[in-house]
């Protein structure tokens, strides 16, 4: 039991050390779920080896067995809200994070989702936004940001 138990807490800090290393907010949902189930499992067996040592004798009588079979059912069930709400709780915070990205170097661009980068257009007085090319009235639209005080002011000359 303590073997297993060496392998799972091996592979859970495998699993941590590379999210660290090389994670993103989808990697770490997707490796909180792994753990998450691994947790389960060892902890579900461990629990079912437990109670089956201490019923597996002769002298224990149906009543013991039935309360043990009660506590298995009753483990199983917290044991398993336990997993989803992880699993759950992960979900919703990797949502947040990607459409959100925190920091100075996000996982994504949010061009990728939203169509609209991350990175601003700044200009110091007038920033002019001219279309190559001409349209069929042959006149070029133009678009005129302007800064006006604490804020900007557009102004749109055959640009429709």
């Amino acid at each position: 039991m303590k073997l297993k138990g060496l392998y799972i807490s091996i592979l859970v800090i495998a699993i941590i050390a590379l999210n660290v290393i090389y994670g993103s907010a989808i990697s770490w949902m997707l490796s909180t779920g792994i753990i998450a189930c691994l947790l389960y499992f060892f902890a579900q067996i461990s629990i079912e080896q437990i109670i089956f040592k201490k019923t597996n004798t002769e002298d224990v009588s149906d009543a013991v067995k039935a309360h043990a079979a009660q506590v298995i059912k009753k483990y199983k069930v917290v044991l398993s809200f336990a997993l989803l709400t992880t699993v759950f709780i992960s979900s919703v915070v990797c949502i947040y994070k990607t459409t959100n990205p925190p920091g100075k170097h996000p996982w994504f661009f949010n061009n990728d989702y939203h169509a609209i980068s991350n990175a601003g257009i700044a200009f110091n007085r007038e920033l002019n936004l001219t279309e190559k090319f001409e349209d069929s009235l042959q006149s070029e639209g133009n678009i005129r940001i302007a800064k006006n005080g604490t804020g900007a002011t557009l102004h749109f000359t055959n640009f429709y």
